[in-house]
């Protein structure tokens, strides 16, 4: 066993070398490890991620298990994305997860792993795309002078309550049209929080005509910090 568990550190030792090495978690109960051949990891394109597990005791690949998993981006929490897509590899104890970054910047991999009998446990990598620096104000530097139609469509906020652009919706049971732009400004940080103002201004003019109309201007605006 000692001999096993050496062959499998001068592995992983020189996988890091390479740099084909990602990074490696270890849980109570398993030793995963996250690398991909793509250097760097490009944003607006799909990359594929091979994961291996082993058994955090023995280092012996593991077999049966039910993968899950759930992609976040921290500097933005209430952004939704493409979730990866885990299929099984063609080595034991291997799974490969197609993972799509819509722009720049670190994001969370969460792993759920669940073995036939016992309990799950989740394994967390944090994956950087693109050139995006650390710190959640950095990244949104990063990200001035992009251009419009540069790698925003995966960042577009989707609604609550069905799976259709947030700007779709207007006050009540108004809807807007989908190509209707969200306004909204970015202004400087305060304290932890970041700060944003958004808001609309509509103008318009009736002239219902007849004795019983009327006429005149009309406003319909509104101004959200």
């Amino acid at each position: 066993m000692k001999t096993l568990n050496l062959i499998i550190l001068i592995l992983v030792s020189f996988a890091l070398t390479t740099g084909l090495l990602a990074q490696t978690i270890t849980s109570r109960s398993y030793k995963a490890t996250l690398k991909t051949d793509a250097k760097p990891i490009e944003t607006g394109k799909s990359t594929t991620f091979d994961i291996f597990i082993m058994d955090a005791n023995t280092m012996i690949p593991t077999e049966r298990l039910t993968i899950a998993a759930f992609l976040t981006f921290p500097a933005l929490p209430g952004m939704r994305l493409d979730q990866p897509e885990v299929t099984p590899g063609d080595k034991s104890g291997h799974c490969k997860a197609l993972i799509a970054f819509p722009n720049s910047g670190k994001y969370s991999l969460n792993l759920t792993i669940k073995p036939t009998n016992g309990k799950a446990e989740t394994l967390s990598f944090i994956i950087t795309s693109g050139n995006a620096v650390s710190g959640d104000r950095e990244t949104m530097k990063g990200m001035q002078g992009m251009k419009a139609d540069q790698g925003m469509k995966g960042m577009e906020m989707r609604a609550n309550l069905g799976n259709w652009r947030a700007n779709q919706e207007g006050s009540g049971t108004s809807w807007q049209p989908g190509s209707s732009p969200m306004f909204m400004k970015s202004l400087h940080p305060l304290g932890g929080f970041e700060i944003s103002a958004m808001g609309g201004i509509q103008g318009g003019y009736v002239d219902s005509g007849g004795s019983r109309g009327n006429k005149g201007l009309f406003s319909q605006s509104m101004l959200m910090l």
